[in-house]
């Protein structure tokens, strides 16, 4: 490293100004190919800069980097992820990656302004519910779903919301740290943000000693081990409030990821482990929007009731879980996928067919459809029987 070519830290600067002005999620700057945006609505375009070479993607990483060089230098394999702000402008995500050898880099933005619940495209059904959320004050609350749904996103909102119900004394984990949380003036809360491998080694020291700090909520940007699992569930179980993203797609696929993370533990107690702790799993995805211009995130919510702790008790089974989401218990938390998707094609929001492609249980989906979502037209003399046509 060390090359200064045309790429250097002003230029570097200056796209991502670009990125913010044009509201581009993505920058991928890639060997072979100019800085390329992805642009809102999911387009890919090709800034009119040179074509990135070696020696550019290594300037960009050591400078982009270079409060972490010891880091990045210390990984010959793997992803790396770290954190960049643009003062006054925004703060970006930065994961180094290696291709045919070469260093890559793909950043996305994140906005200083931590939005609120209502800023982060929910439906109203969900938003109701999310808010409803904010006011537990103990156990697992864990938000899951794929790479780039915006779990940390909706967390972040959340803690927003939960700040402004009451004094936090607030310790994350996160590896990079995305979005921070700035005093709020006149409040007297306390705030500890750690990033792994600067102001802790590991989510699992993170999480260790992270009673010492006195927290009375804790975010864990991700749960990876075991051990990880162990220690979010002790401090869940004694007080404290831990938010935290696992990368499943369903709330019964959640439950059963906890169990099976408890290893050595029989798998009997591990389920009554998990409805002891747990609070509520929120799964989030995203659909594209009717128009093409964008997408929309979509959620399941599952509170622990009562109800809902038997079935994790006896076993998590998809069946049972299905009947609670679908309103066999009685929760104002509580709400399907099916339900959530349903709800936005009804308004005309997304598609049926990207609908059906997301659920994972589209034959549910389909007959919410025939009962509620077709209309009977006007019965034509020559017809023998009902004519109904789609809801668009």
């Amino acid at each position: 490293m060390g090359y200064e070519g045309l790429y250097t830290e002003e230029k570097i600067n200056l796209i991502l100004s670009l990125m913010v002005e044009r509201k581009a999620s993505d920058l991928y700057l890639v060997v072979g190919i100019p800085p390329t945006l992805k642009e809102k609505g999911g387009d890919l375009n090709q800034l009119n800069y040179p074509t990135l070479t070696q020696a550019d993607t290594e300037d960009i990483v050591s400078y982009l980097g270079k409060d972490k060089m010891d880091k990045i230098m210390g990984k010959e394999e793997g992803d790396i992820d770290l954190s960049y702000e643009l003062s006054g402008k925004a703060r970006f995500r930065i994961n180094i990656t290696h291709s045919f050898s070469y260093y890559g880099l793909v950043i996305r933005r994140i906005p200083l302004e931590i939005p609120s619940i209502e800023d982060l495209g929910l439906s109203p059904e969900v938003t109701e519910r999310l808010k409803k959320v904010c006011n537990y004050k103990d156990g697992l609350v864990l938000v899951t779903g794929p790479t780039g749904c915006g779990k940390s996103t909706t967390l972040a909102a959340m803690i927003k919301e939960m700040r402004m119900k009451r004094v936090v004394s607030l310790v994350t984990i996160e590896d990079p740290i995305e979005f921070v949380h700035r005093p709020i003036p006149g409040r007297s809360d306390v705030v500890i943000q750690q990033e792994i491998g600067i102001d802790t080694p590991s989510f699992y020291e993170g999480l260790r000693t992270v009673l010492r700090k006195r927290p009375n909520i804790i975010l864990v940007g991700e749960i990876r081990s075991a051990k990880e699992m162990e220690e979010a569930i002790v401090a869940g179980n004694t007080g404290h409030l831990v938010l935290g993203t696992l990368h499943t797609r369903s709330a019964a696929q959640t439950i059963d990821r906890i169990a099976a993370l408890r290893h050595g533990v029989a798998k009997e107690y591990a389920y009554k482990e998990v409805a002891e702790v747990a609070r509520c799993f929120i799964a989030q995805q995203l659909i594209p929007k009717a128009s093409g211009e964008g997408w929309l995130p979509v959620c399941e919510i599952l509170a622990n009731t009562p109800y809902v702790a038997d079935i994790i008790i006896k076993g998590a089974d998809f069946m049972e879980l299905k009947g609670a989401l679908e309103g066999k218990t009685r929760s104002e938390e509580i709400i399907s996928l099916n339900t959530d998707l349903f709800n936005r094609w009804q308004r005309a929001e997304i598609k049926q067919e990207d609908a059906l492609a997301l659920s994972y249980d589209p034959t549910d989906f389909d007959l919410k459809v025939r009962r509620l979502g077709f209309k009977k037209e006007e019965k034509k003399d020559e017809d023998k029987g009902f004519l109904f046509k789609d809801v668009k």
